[in-house]
């Protein structure tokens, strides 16, 4: 018995494919959205979005490499640990203001400058958090496995995958978008492509990675 709600998705889906066909993608049917041309042999990549047409549809894909995802977790829990640490160290703003003025005539003045001032609280919540992120970056137990999830949406499907397979230039994008149709039709599994596969702190050692944290410096 067919699913009324998933075969409206399916055919809404169908629709806004029909209905917009644009020249962005490639004759293998793929349109990466954030694509810089081809990159070094031995670059590491870390993730990024791309959509390819199956069955009339489109599939968004958000493809992350296993490092991204033990990256993602190191700021996750060095973040945790600096706000419990300083639950209530700002409210939104670094920086103090402090006006500077200047008389004009007797009982008159008016502003010259404006200077900012970092706030100290603000100053050792950064620190505290470099800090357990550093220590993570030596210790964290993380381990990260190839992991595949689906979401339907009215006009397109979502897939959201963690391979270790790198990103380096478009040949690469339409292995990958091969992958996920195999992937969506039954045809494999992920322990089968990635037989054993983890990364944990060794990998990330062996490559010299360094989270980029966007935290402002002092």
């Amino acid at each position: 018995m067919k699913n009324y709600h998933y075969e409206q998705k399916r055919l809404s889906a169908r629709q806004y494919h029909s209905n917009r066909r644009v020249g962005y993608f490639d004759r293998n049917g793929v349109y990466v959205e954030l694509f810089y041309g081809d990159r070094k042999e031995n670059a590491l990549t870390w993730w990024d979005d791309f959509y390819f047409i199956l069955g009339r549809r489109r599939v968004c894909v958000g493809w992350s490499h296993p490092r991204n995802e033990f990256h993602e977790m190191i700021v996750e829990q060095a973040l945790n640990h600096a706000n419990s640490l300083f639950p209530t160290r700002f409210t939104g703003m670094i920086y103090d203001g402090k006006t500077e003025f200047e008389k004009v005539g007797r009982s008159r003045k008016k502003v010259r400058s404006y200077t900012s001032i970092r706030r100290p609280e603000y100053t050792d919540y950064s620190k505290t958090l470099r800090d357990e992120q550093k220590r993570l970056e030596r210790e964290a137990n993380f381990v990260i496995k190839p992991s595949i999830q689906t979401e339907r949406f009215k006009n397109y499907l979502s897939v959201d995958i963690v391979v270790p397979l790198e990103m380096r230039r478009m040949a690469d994008f339409h292995c990958l978008a091969e992958l996920v149709k195999r992937l969506l039709r039954g045809q494999t599994t992920l322990p089968k492509e990635f037989p054993d596969y983890f990364y944990d702190l060794s990998n990330w050692k062996a490559e010299e990675c360094v989270t980029r944290l966007d935290e402002p410096s002092d």
